[in-house]
């Protein structure tokens, strides 16, 4: 069994508005998971309780204010950093609700776009494989009657 340098505890955000969850692509210097889409969130400070790491997480990141409803999932995290051991981290997906905050988010320098993503649009917004199946579920199904948007009109790009 490998050894770990440290676990961390963190937190993520699946904010649903009209269908769509926000999604943040992470910069290519941002580790780990370099460019690829992710839930807003990150790791809880010491001594800082999970709910308060969330709604500071998210706002910092994306300039919303939040209301954590209820957690959806717990997912596990595996990843290497350059010149350090395997880090092994564990995240609490909330269900949040958005409560201010800029509109459209304004992205941190960790994140270099932001889409509202529908369940149909999913495929063209690669994950890393730890959160795909809770985005999946935590999108609602599009109706029979909803047409989805093309998913390049809902990308913004930082400024």
């Amino acid at each position: 069994m490998p050894r770990f340098y440290r676990s961390r505890v963190g937190v993520k955000a699946l904010i649903v508005r009209r269908g769509r969850v926000l999604l943040l692509k992470r910069a290519p210097h941002s580790l780990p998971y370099p460019g690829l889409w992710d839930l807003p969130g990150g790791g809880c400070e010491k001594g800082e309780p999970i709910r308060e790491t969330l709604v500071r997480e998210v706002f910092e990141e994306t300039g919303l204010h939040v209301r954590p409803r209820a957690p959806v999932d717990v997912v596990d995290l595996r990843w290497k950093l350059p010149r350090e051991r395997e880090q092994l981290g564990v995240s609490i997906v909330f269900l949040c609700s958005i409560t201010g905050g800029l509109r459209p988010p304004r992205l941190s320098s960790e994140h270099t776009e932001f889409a509202w993503v529908g369940r149909a649009e999913l495929g063209r917004f690669p994950m890393a494989l730890h959160l795909d199946h809770v985005v999946r579920a935590g999108t609602p199904r599009a109706s029979s009657r909803s047409r989805p948007r093309a998913a390049r009109r809902n990308v913004r790009r930082a400024r």
